[in-house]
């Protein structure tokens, strides 16, 4: 380290632990180092802690912008029914001041902090992490939100676990997914906490390093022994593998779902399905991936007549591929009563028909085209979109019914459904 990062260091410590609170609860406490927070949320209600205001420099980090409300409604939903409270340190954008703000969050008793921003490295800030590492102290930050093969700062720090973004079912990796990526939480379109005591829908991976943050917050008051590598073993432990592929390089990543922690600690059942796969064209078979605990057996019926069976610890179910709509339900004892989860979907391997018409009884011969087909999903007039002649000039057709001036050349008409099936039509 730098002389001056030495001074500074130095002047940070003595600052943090003359500003340093000390509480006495045996509870998790969560810092979460952003933009403030709404004091009077009644989401918050009696689970704040006397926090820090870097920019004012008192303890009344009230949110002017609502980043870091947002943040905490996250956090405080995972864990309603724990003893976690949190810590609000406000510090905004300003990179100057996160090293005092990390200082201030290990010295107060912080087990987990929070990083849900980005800023360029800092050696001081490095330098606070290892040391709050040592002391057991878990950080979790945003892995960024470029959608970039990188990891931005404080993510990027070693002792530091970077989270991207997904949604319930998985099938979106949003953020950064840098080396050094493990983790996904769900951070697109989440409800939660507003200014004002209002409630609002939120995306990012701020918003996702807020949810893992939950989950360890979570396991931390369950488990308030377990030392954050332990801690980190156990999500591992019973996190579910998701594949992606961006350019070419295959992600492995864990992600982190509260209804399935809390399933596991309170030895209940759990299931989650992915959204319905759509094998090759020749056979559109259907398959789900499944992560199901403390289940025996799951019972397959569709539209009521029974299906198939499988074992609880599949990782895969193939559904009913035949022609028609399909009503599935999957059929389960969580040890006290039976459950059900449905899934609906059509299957159709039938292609659009098309129909035409040619009239030549006004100044120029003009063709219609009416397509059969509910399920359109796309109509090409030689590889272009087709346009409705009403006189004055063209405007854009419907799928299913439009007319437009007889070009003099051949006419290739292509109809494509929404099931991939299509059909084509020459006209010379």
């Amino acid at each position: 380290m730098h002389i001056r990062s030495l001074i500074l260091f130095l002047l940070y410590s003595i600052f943090a632990y003359l500003f340093q609170a000390t509480f006495d609860t045996e509870d998790t406490i969560v810092a979460v180092l952003d933009s403030g927070i709404d004091m009077d949320h009644p989401m918050f209600e009696e689970r704040l802690l006397q926090g820090f205001d870097l920019i004012d420099g008192d303890h009344i980090p009230n949110d002017e912008v609502g980043h870091g409300t947002q943040v905490t409604g996250i956090i405080m939903q995972l864990t309603e029914d724990s003893p976690v409270q949190v810590l609000p340190v406000r510090k905004l954008g300003n990179p100057n001041n996160t090293s005092l703000a990390i200082l201030l969050s290990i010295i107060s008793g912080a087990d987990i902090v929070n990083m849900s921003f980005h800023q360029p490295y800092n050696p001081i800030t490095q330098k606070v992490i290892e040391y709050g590492a040592n002391k057991d102290v878990l950080f979790i930050a945003s892995s960024g939100n470029e959608g970039k093969d990188t990891l931005t700062y404080p993510a990027k720090y070693e002792h530091v676990i970077p989270v991207a973004a997904t949604n319930n079912k998985n099938s979106i990796l949003s953020g950064n997914y840098g080396e050094g990526i493990t983790y996904i939480s769900p951070g697109i379109n989440v409800l939660s906490a507003g200014l004002g005591g209002e409630l609002t829908t939120t995306s990012g991976t701020s918003i996702a390093s807020a949810y893992a943050t939950g989950v360890f917050a979570y396991l931390k008051a369950e488990y308030p022994q377990a030392s954050s590598e332990e801690l980190v073993q156990y999500v591992n432990r019973y996190s579910r593998t998701i594949m992606y592929t961006i350019d070419d390089k295959h992600l492995e990543l864990k992600t982190l779902d509260m209804a399935k922690f809390k399933a596991v600690t309170n030895k209940n059942s759990y299931m989650w399905f992915s959204d319905i796969h759509w094998g090759s064209e020749e056979t559109m078979a259907p398959s789900i991936k499944l992560d199901a605990y403390n289940i025996d057996r799951l019972y397959l019926h569709d539209k009521g007549t029974f299906y198939q069976t499988y074992t609880g610890n599949t990782n895969s179910i193939m559904l009913p591929s035949h022609e028609g709509n399909h009503d599935v339900r999957i059929h389960f004892h969580d040890g006290d009563t039976w459950q059900d989860r449905r899934i609906t979907y059509e299957i159709d391997s039938t292609p659009p028909t098309i129909e035409t018409t040619i009239t030549n009884n006004e100044s120029a011969p003009k063709l219609h085209v009416q397509i059969d087909e509910p399920n359109i999903a796309n109509v090409l007039i030689n590889g272009h979109h087709p346009k409705h002649y009403l006189g004055y000039g063209p405007v854009d057709a419907t799928l299913n019914h439009f007319t437009i001036i007889r070009p003099k050349e051949t006419i290739v008409i292509e109809a494509i459904d929404t099931h991939g099936n299509s059909n084509t039509k020459i006209i010379h």
